[in-house]
């Protein structure tokens, strides 16, 4: 029972880390759409806008696969692997919207 409760609460909070990579979804929807508007954009802030990709589409995969996991164990090692690649990501876009916000302004 308890390491079943365990198994659902690491599977919601992997569900709740895939939030940040959704945002980071939207914006660069926004991006690529403005863009093909004719909204003129640096190239380097299009590229910058990538850097998150690093930690949220491992990060997907990993929550993907903490769903999957019939073991609690299995499911414990990935959920670390998931909350830890979604903050990388969060962090990096975070740091992303930074470059790009400085880089406008000058």
């Amino acid at each position: 029972m308890i390491k079943e409760d365990a198994l659902r609460v690491r599977r919601a909070t992997a569900r709740l880390a895939l939030f940040p990579g959704a945002a980071w979804i939207f914006v660069l929807v926004v991006v690529v759409s403005g863009v093909a508007r004719g909204i003129s954009a640096p190239v380097v802030n299009i590229l910058v806008m990538l850097i998150p990709a690093l930690g949220f589409v491992p990060a997907f995969y990993c929550a993907v696969r903490v769903h999957r996991a019939t073991d609690t164990e299995q499911a414990a090692r990935e959920w670390r692997k998931t909350m830890g690649l979604a903050v990388l990501g969060l962090v990096l876009f975070a740091l992303a919207s930074i470059i790009v916000f400085e880089t406008g302004q000058s």
